[in-house]
């Protein structure tokens, strides 16, 4: 008797233990879940901002850059999407794949500019292949200048397209460079 009143008495404060840790790994869960929402909500803000302009510069038209967090599965799913005259449209679900790849260039221009780096330099390889239409290559194009002169953003792009805007041309052929001079 006294051994197995020893051993309820040992149960008992294990189970009181047990019901702290509980209750401080659910304030520590709430905390995690906090941060992580202001995460999430700050750089919806941050991508928004900086995607949509982008999109808008190119299109010109009322269509916008979307990201949508939900709790599956006990974490968090990341959902980007095209806001487009109050429709949700896949980005990944346009022909041709302009649009994605312009999201996607555009994300890694938003991700370079959240950087704190003080030198910026971003490789773009055949960026506009994707876009069938000359007047939207020329606008990613004037958006890609743009940036970099007011971002101070150093884009190295190789293309076979020559109406890019660039501060220096080279041209690749044979194994031998050239510059072209504008």
């Amino acid at each position: 008797k006294k051994v197995l009143s020893q051993q309820l008495s040992a149960k008992v404060k294990e189970l009181e233990e047990i019901k702290v840790f509980s209750v401080d790994a659910l304030e520590a869960r709430a905390v995690i879940q906090s941060v992580a929402e202001k995460t999430q909500q700050h750089m919806i803000a941050c991508f928004t901002g900086l995607v949509t302009p982008f999109l808008r510069a190119i299109w010109e038209d009322d269509r916008e850059f979307g990201i949508r967090f939900e709790q599956k599965r006990g974490g968090s799913e990341c959902h980007i999407f095209i806001n487009k005259d109050g429709n949700e449209a896949n980005i990944f679900g346009s022909s041709g794949g302009g649009l994605a790849n312009v999201c996607s260039m555009a994300s890694r221009i938003a991700f370079l500019i959240l950087e704190k780096k003080t030198r910026k330099l971003m490789f773009l390889d055949e960026p506009l292949s994707a876009l069938n239409s000359e007047l939207f290559q020329e606008r990613v194009s004037d958006v890609i200048k743009e940036l970099s002169d007011r971002l101070k953003i150093q884009f190295l792009i190789v293309s076979d397209q020559s109406f890019l805007k660039s501060d220096r041309l080279f041209r690749v052929e044979n194994g031998a460079v050239s510059v072209i001079n504008r």
